[in-house]
């Protein structure tokens, strides 16, 4: 026992510099518990968003924006003329289902914003109910496979008709208890309109939370120089982009036809923010776990060489190479444990930021949290077997040879 702490005083490092060398791992060690943590806890979040409930669908879907010049369309009946050419050719391709047209595809933004006046309301401009508008062709609502709740969608034999659709929630807000088909309705004290259909409340501004109050007007009521173009086929969308323009082109040949791509893409598209901040997330993570690793691995290693001949003097009093392994696993995994601590000391003190990154995720989730000591743990815990392999394997006499 003498010879061992003797061997120990003299082949080690002093107390101070060892406890430096482990609180630097214990500090390597945090930084990765709080990233891998985050990085966690944005993926689970973005797995949940895309997993939500839309309310329409994008698959086998193609969208394209068509921008029709000003000298040639001066005016909202040459554009309608047009658009009603253009949908009735696309319509008639083999293997289109629908084809319609919008002023903007779910989830790029929500339209422009109107108030809503019932016949009879007097209240002032600042108490009337503000909806997002957008105007749509026949066709749309199947195109993108949103569900009809009452009524019907807007149809080619209605042409010039100032109808609307609106969604559940619209109608329960200007129409609480009531039947709201067939309810008249102005748009700021202008054009009136009548309630010809009710959709279901669907998610088309932002996949994070239900859209506001929406109304959806016929194309012909406001047919603005800029379209998207929305097309479902019963073939592979990919296939279709020249046929588009080709069809479009048809028409007018110097209406340029952009951004053609699938509707999943637009989806895709919508939460490539979030995505790049797991992406970043997920790069800091890996680095600072492999920071870790080496430097749980440097500090293992280190203290081996050092403890060689003490090493060696246990094997040769008796030691297995199982307490071997153990005595190297405690001393290298306790910088671990105490960084994995105060890591996740750190993600919960920073809930407050990373919360505002989330969607119906905790900050606290504790699923989330074991796994990323878990990750940290394996990681460690590899770190330290190569070295207390190496530690086991030393032979005795040639650690005591010098003696």
């Amino acid at each position: 026992q003498e010879v061992l702490h003797s061997e120990s005083r003299l082949a080690s490092e002093s107390r101070g510099s060892k406890r430096m060398r482990r609180a630097l791992v214990g500090v390597e060690v945090a930084v990765s518990v709080a990233l891998v943590l985050m990085t966690g806890l944005v993926t689970a979040s973005l797995m949940k968003l895309m997993r939500v409930d839309r309310g329409f669908d994008a698959e086998r879907t193609m969208t394209a924006r068509v921008e029709l010049p000003q000298e040639t369309y001066p005016d909202r009946a040459r554009r309608a003329e047009f658009y009603r050419d253009a949908l009735g050719k696309l319509n008639a391709l083999p293997g289109m289902e629908h084809a319609a047209l919008t002023s903007i595809l779910p989830l790029t933004g929500d339209g422009w914003g109107d108030l809503a006046q019932l016949p009879g309301d007097t209240r002032p401009w600042t108490q009337l109910p503000g909806e997002s508008w957008r105007w749509v062709s026949p066709g749309y609502f199947e195109a993108i496979d949103m569900r009809l709740v009452a009524g019907h969608f807007f149809t080619a034999s209605e042409w010039g008709k100032n109808d609307a659709v609106i969604t559940e929630k619209t109608a329960k807000t200007l129409w609480a208890g009531r039947d709201p088909i067939g309810q008249k309705f102005s748009r700021s004290g202008n054009e009136e309109f009548t309630v010809v259909g009710v959709v279901a409340d669907a998610r088309t501004v932002t996949l994070a939370k239900p859209d506001p109050m929406m109304v959806y007007t016929p194309y012909w009521f406001r047919a603005d120089a800029s379209g998207e173009l929305v097309m479902r086929t019963r073939q592979d969308p990919a296939t279709m982009a020249e046929t588009i323009r080709k069809t479009i082109w048809s028409v007018d040949a110097g209406v340029p036809v952009m951004e053609v791509r699938t509707l999943g893409g637009v989806v895709a598209d919508s939460v490539a923010n979030r995505r790049f901040e797991m992406d970043l997330l997920l790069l800091f993570a890996a680095s600072a776990l492999l920071l870790a690793a080496l430097g749980v691995y440097g500090v293992v290693t280190y203290s081996v060489v050092q403890r060689q001949r003490e090493i060696g003097l246990r094997l040769a009093l008796g030691a297995q190479r199982a307490n071997i392994y153990r005595l190297i696993l405690r001393d290298g995994l306790l910088p671990v444990l105490a960084g994995a601590a105060a890591g996740i000391a750190i993600a919960f003190a920073s809930a407050r930021l990373v919360a505002s990154l989330l969607y119906e995720v905790s900050p606290y989730d504790p699923g989330i949290v074991a796994e990323a000591v878990f990750v940290l743990m394996v990681v460690g815990t590899v770190a330290c077997l190569l070295p207390a392999r190496r530690a086991a394997m030393v032979e005795p006499m040639e650690a005591l040879r010098s003696e």
